[in-house]
């Protein structure tokens, strides 16, 4: 995995996906930070490398609430540790925390349905898409994120033997 996601951040080249070496995507590139690429690894070391939208964990077509459930049960979610994609690591940083949640966000697909049927062209993304409504919206989600963020950060302040006085 480590090899991939070397070749992965190589050819990103800053956010053009058009570097020099690596793996990289014309096709990514014209798309203004709305794609990236993904990728998963298998247990059996097998690897799928994807177009994909910010916060697609699993590679599916579209972003939605189990993206984000995955991303929040992660192991590696919200602990400074080393992440993958899977993890929710989708801006590359090597972390998957709350910056990459504002990335799903900026990338414009959670709830929008199969972003695969958009068609692309020199210009940039064109084409229909059609709306699928998810049970919670984004910011709502990320709220709700950086309060449980907050709260395990603080632990529990009640004061002693409440009622003893």
């Amino acid at each position: 995995e480590a090899g991939l996601r070397a070749d992965i951040v190589a050819a990103r080249a800053a956010g053009s996906w058009t570097g020099g070496v690596g793996i990289g995507s014309t096709a990514v590139g014209i798309t203004s930070g709305a794609r990236t690429i993904g990728y998963s690894v298998a247990a059996d070391g097998s690897a799928t490398v994807a177009f994909a939208a910010p916060g697609d964990l699993d590679l599916n077509g579209s972003v939605n609430v189990f993206d984000l459930v995955a991303m929040s049960t992660s192991a590696a979610f919200g602990k400074n540790v080393a992440a993958g994609w899977s993890d929710g690591d989708i801006n590359y940083d090597g972390v998957a925390d709350l910056f990459d949640l504002v990335a799903i966000g900026a990338g414009g697909a959670f709830g929008q349905g199969n972003y695969l049927s958009v068609s692309l062209s020199g210009a940039g993304a064109s084409g229909a898409v059609t709306a699928v409504p998810e049970p919670v919206t984004f910011p709502a989600l990320l709220a709700a994120a950086l309060a449980w963020l907050v709260h395990r950060g603080r632990g529990c302040r009640c004061p002693k033997n409440l009622g003893s006085e």
